[in-house]
């Protein structure tokens, strides 16, 4: 990861509980794992979603650090996920409370309650990929959390007497696009452009069609001129002797 620490920042004075889990911190935590193995923090490290390489080196050595309730929570973590299941399909190391949040992992969950209906999936209500799951198995609709979840607004309409007014209150979606105040403000824009736009002497362009008109009437006006009997007389005065040499001449 190519990030650092900004330069006002002392590393001193940060918490490596914290710097575990922060998904930007990959470059100094591994520094930090040369250096000071100690202090890194493998509960949150175990979730964070960037640190899946550190992760995999740490389960072919050490797997007693990881945290499978974290990584069961962390979204890039599935195929680790997968793979233990494959190897242990009743492994007890996957927290399926945890894992039903994370939305990567829907794949997962399908097949599980497919297998098991009977799973606890206690987080599956928060889950934002899993309302089709929801839809199919209702009783596992916990309409708390599920008040909270942004994908749910369709089957928080339907069910308003069971919804948790309070999670509700910061669910992003109970907010909807007021077309009538974007159409007033597009309005008053396009005022203020059309306004500026008028004075702009660069929104206009050569008209070619109207400049190949001109130069044909042009054209035609100054062969008149020149064919008429006072111009060939005057020409033939001037420039040429006879009427051979004016053919010869302009011809």
């Amino acid at each position: 990861m190519f990030y650092k620490l900004r330069d006002w920042i002392p590393l001193e004075k940060l918490d490596w509980n914290y710097l575990s889990g922060n998904p930007n911190a990959i470059s100094l935590i591994e520094r930090q794992l040369a250096e000071y193995p100690d202090e890194i923090d493998w509960y949150y490290l175990s979730g964070n979603p960037n640190a899946i390489s550190l992760i995999e080196q740490q389960l072919a050595q050490d797997p007693e650090k990881i945290n499978w309730s974290q990584l069961s929570e962390n979204s890039n973590a599935i195929p680790i996920i997968e793979r233990e299941l494959q190897n242990n399909p009743n492994s007890n190391k996957i927290n399926w409370s945890h894992l039903s949040r994370n939305p990567n992992a829907i794949s997962i969950l399908e097949l599980q309650l497919a297998q098991d209906p009977e799973k606890k999936l206690f987080y599956l209500s928060r889950n934002p990929n899993a309302i089709h799951l929801l839809e199919k198995n209702p009783e596992k609709i916990d309409w708390h959390s599920l008040s909270g979840n942004p994908n749910a607004i369709h089957l928080l309409e339907k069910n308003q007497d069971k919804i948790n007014w309070s999670w509700l209150s910061k669910n992003p979606s109970i907010f909807t696009y007021d077309y009538m105040a974007i159409k007033e403000y597009r309005t008053s824009i396009n005022k203020e452009i059309d306004f500026e736009l008028s004075s702009n002497p660069s929104i206009f362009t050569y008209d070619y069609i109207a400049i190949k008109e001109h130069r044909t009437s042009i054209k035609e006006e100054i062969i008149q001129y020149l064919n008429s009997p006072k111009q060939l007389t005057k020409w033939l005065q001037d420039e040429c002797h006879t009427i051979e040499e004016f053919i010869e001449f302009y011809g």
